[in-house]
């Protein structure tokens, strides 16, 4: 199930408080809730795994063969992306993308072509940005949509070491962190100026120039990682590994 917010939601609200979820979207439709939080609208939905939707409920970017459609909650098409892509069958595995929070953006990366593609809602790239193996690569947008922090594993022949790439909306890359390993768990704060990540068992917090503002040793196991939306409270998760 993914969801879309249109407000914070806060314990104990007045009962005349506008409901803080716009969409619900499960794999077989997308629920439109009105004000109180009823179902004012559901609309079909034919590929939940290559379908994205906005924060905000007002926008969704659809794949299908070499295309990405981004339409608003009308169905009314905003834009089409073509992917960049070799091969002569785009595979939905080979692609990944996700929507800003307030839809005005789209973040495309293509495994074959090794590149990150930034474009607007109309479907007008912004900017692009090729690297060398971008399997496995995560994105995350800062709520207000004006940062992206993109994890790359980077499981390339005699590599080593993973790395974190932050841009701002315009798809500028600002910095580049690397870290040893390849697995890490990462997240960013409400406005981008805070990013946490973890990685072959040590913690870092870094601020929006990229610069390490606090590193820890972390102990071995699973790490799952949350920020609180204004960057001063993480929290960790830790799964101890079994040793025989």
């Amino acid at each position: 199930i993914k969801t879309g917010y249109i407000s914070n939601f806060k314990i104990g609200a007045d009962k005349g408080s506008e409901f803080p979820l716009k969409v619900v979207m499960t794999e077989k439709s997308i629920s439109v809730l009105d004000s109180k939080g009823k179902i004012a609208r559901k609309i079909p939905l034919k590929d939940y795994a290559n379908t994205a939707i906005s924060d905000d409920g007002t926008t969704i970017a659809t794949m299908t063969g070499r295309e990405i459609s981004i339409s608003n909650i009308d169905n009314q098409i905003q834009g089409i992306v073509k992917i960049a892509d070799p091969q002569p069958v785009v595979l939905p595995q080979h692609v990944s993308f996700e929507l800003s929070p307030n839809g005005k953006y789209l973040i495309v990366i293509s495994y074959f072509s090794r590149t990150i593609y930034f474009h607007n809602k109309k479907g007008n790239m912004l900017s692009k940005h090729r690297f060398d193996d971008l399997r496995g690569a995560e994105i995350r947008f800062s709520k207000d949509s004006h940062y992206i922090s993109i994890h790359v594993p980077n499981w390339g022949e005699s590599k080593s070491s993973g790395y974190l790439l932050f841009f701002n909306d315009k798809g500028e890359k600002l910095w580049r962190f690397d870290h040893k390993g390849s697995q890490a768990r990462f997240d960013i704060s409400s406005n981008g100026n805070y990013i946490v990540l973890a990685a072959e068992d040590r913690f870092y917090s870094l601020n929006k120039k990229g610069e390490v503002v606090y590193e820890k040793e972390l102990l071995p196991g699973d790490i799952d990682i949350s920020l609180s939306d204004n960057g001063e409270y993480v929290v960790i998760t830790r799964s101890e590994e079994r040793r025989v």
